[in-house]
This record gives structure tokens, C-alpha cells and sequence, in this order.
């Protein structure tokens, strides 16, 4: 799935006439998304267990925009931190550049088809499972 993307932004960084290695970067900043989401909708289910079944919460106020823009940014910060520390090395990348220019170009847009796939699709499952969680109950 990772290389799959990786390749997605190869193609489009190297289609638009840009440094395709620019796609180390954005290619563990969409994968950080994808693990980022599911952390939200487990806190958010965490909370909706708490409140309507134990009564926890209920005097306290959830909203503080301020403090969830910071907690999401420590997150976003401590998740890509890792994966580009693990998943985003330049050996790795470029053994998938060496393998993206292998390929011949109808094979090229197959793969970024298929990085696209990839990311859009639980990407946008749990986006709509995270605003049902969120606003359920209101």
C-alpha cells in the first residue's frame, strides 16, 4: 500500500515537472493521515461510550478548539516523526524510484490509480465516520 502510494506521488511530482523526491515527504505525510484517523475515531468513540453509558464527562466542556489543534498537531508531529524515521529513509526510496522508472507509462498511471485507490478510499470512510461519531449527537 505505502509503495503504491510513493508511486502516486512520483507521478504526479514528476508529471508536473517537479523533483519527484519531494514525494518521500508527502508520501509518509498522507500515510500519517491514514493512521492519524482511526486514533480520532476511537477517541471519539471512547467519548461517546464514556458520556452516554458511565456519565463521565458530562459536567466538563469538549470543546477547546485551541487545545485540539495542538494535541492534533503533537500527533500529526509524533506520527510522521516515526514513519519518516522508519518508512521515509532514502535507501528505501530509492529503490522505489528505481522501480517506478522501470515501468513503462500505461503502467506509470496504473500504479498512481491505484495509489490514489489506496489513500482516497479509507480516507474518506473514515472521515464520514469521524463527522458521524462528532456530530451524532447533536
Amino acid at each position: 500500500m505505502f509503495k503504491r502510494i510513493v508511486f502516486n506521488q512520483f507521478y504526479d511530482l514528476s508529471r508536473q515537472g517537479k523533483d519527484p523526491m519531494k514525494a518521500r515527504v508527502n508520501s509518509v505525510l498522507l500515510l500519517s493521515v491514514l493512521l492519524i484517523l482511526p486514533l480520532l475515531i476511537l477517541f471519539f468513540f471512547y467519548i461517546d461510550v464514556c458520556v452516554t453509558t458511565f456519565g463521565l464527562f458530562s459536567g466538563m466542556s469538549l470543546g477547546g478548539r485551541p487545545v485540539g489543534n495542538v494535541l492534533g498537531l503533537v500527533l500529526l508531529c509524533a506520527v510522521f516523526g516515526c514513519l519518516y524515521a522508519v518508512m521515509g529513509n532514502k535507501a528505501r526510496f530509492g529503490r522505489y524510484w528505481n522501480e517506478f522508472q522501470e515501468l513503462g507509462n500505461d503502467e506509470k498511471r496504473m500504479e498512481s490509480r491505484k495509489g490514489m485507490y489506496y489513500f482516497m478510499v479509507p480516507f474518506f470512510l473514515m472521515l464520514a465516520l469521524i463527522l458521524y461519531l462528532a456530530f451524532k449527537g447533536e
